[in-house]
């Protein structure tokens, strides 16, 4: 609902992404939003996926444990040596330090017991059944007859899978990989990883909270991220849209607020050259954003402005806005800027 919003109110684009992704039962809305499947079959199918699921074993027979700190090799390694101690699978992959298994209740205590003995943090999650393991079976064979059943529609939007943190290439992978993610692991260290290394720098989440956010940042701190789940995340992202690799120059940049204004347009991905009087103020503006350009230049000097604007927009290739923060307002600077 959010992403429709987004696209007909606010006149954002978001199929420009260069891939959709979701987590679980996220990946549903992740291929309704990407054009494989309308809203309405979405909702009809993720109601359907629910009731198997939780109905695919008697409640309270089966849980899921959280285990923090540790890497999938670590954790793959204690689950591999003890299986004929205790019986659980890895059900989600979320990031280095996060990942959570699944299995029996009776099991899983032993598990906790065991982590415990060695000091791995781990805490029991407050769920019904113990999603993607093989004692989902009886949800897999329902959501194969109900799958089977839908038509996917062809898209260009690239999906990545849980199953396999890759791109999905047609409609029938699509169906067979969302029977597939009912008792396997979601994948999604890896695909964010996959989409990182193959040329994303920002995430959008659609959606209430920030937990895949979260997720992220701790995969990868480099890149750059952003939430909608109100107005205000909307507003962000217009503003992100409208200056992305925008050559902006702002004076009066060495003094508070011209910082803060610095700041902004970085955070909108902006191509900056900074100018100001204090050239002390400058090179600790330029520590803070190494991505800067800086020119100590005072704007009052009437008679270099030409020049000033000319070499500025040399180092930016080019010039899209100037920001007057420097507090003068003459005649003569007005006229050099031109509304192309």
């Amino acid at each position: 609902s959010i992403f429709q919003v987004v696209k007909q109110n606010f006149n954002i684009n978001l199929n420009e992404a260069k891939y959709f992704a979701g987590h679980s039962l996220g990946e549903y809305s992740a291929l309704s939003c990407a054009g494989y499947l309308d809203f309405g079959e979405t909702i009809k199918l993720l109601r359907v996926r629910g009731d198997a699921m939780q109905n695919s074993m008697p409640k309270g027979e089966g849980g899921m444990l959280a285990v923090l700190g540790s890497k999938i090799e670590e954790v793959e390694k204690i689950l591999k040596d003890n299986q004929n101690n205790f019986d659980a699978q890895v059900a989600n992959d979320n990031s280095d330090g996060q990942i959570v298994l699944s299995g029996k209740i009776k099991d899983l205590q032993i598990l906790s017991e065991f982590l415990k003995e060695k000091k791995i943090k781990n805490i029991k999650l407050p769920v019904s059944a113990p999603f993607h393991c093989s004692l989902m079976n009886k949800a897999t064979n329902i959501m194969a007859e109900e799958l089977n059943k839908i038509n996917f529609q062809d898209s260009e939007n690239k999906l990545i899978s849980n199953v396999t943190a890759e791109v999905i290439s047609n409609t029938e992978d699509l169906k067979s990989l969302l029977i597939k993610q009912i008792e396997n692991r979601v994948r999604w260290r890896e695909s964010v990883i996959y989409m990182i290394k193959n040329g994303v720098t920002n995430f959008i989440e659609i959606g209430p909270g920030k937990v895949l956010s979260g997720l992220i940042k701790r995969i990868d701190k480099s890149v750059k991220i952003n939430t909608i789940n109100k107005l205000e995340d909307i507003n962000e992202i217009v503003w992100m849209i409208n200056f992305k690799n925008k050559k902006i120059i702002i004076t009066g940049a060495s003094g508070g607020i011209g910082k803060e204004i610095v700041k902004k347009f970085v955070s909108l991905e902006a191509d900056i050259v900074a100018t100001g009087t204090n050239i002390e103020n400058l090179n600790l503006l330029k520590k803070d954003f190494p991505e800067i350009n800086i020119i100590k230049f005072d704007i009052s000097e009437h008679s270099k402005i030409e020049e000033f604007i000319e070499n500025a927009s040399t180092q930016l290739n080019g010039l899209d806005i100037l920001i007057n923060n420097a507090g003068v307002n003459k005649d003569n600077l007005s006229l050099r800027m031109k509304d192309e």
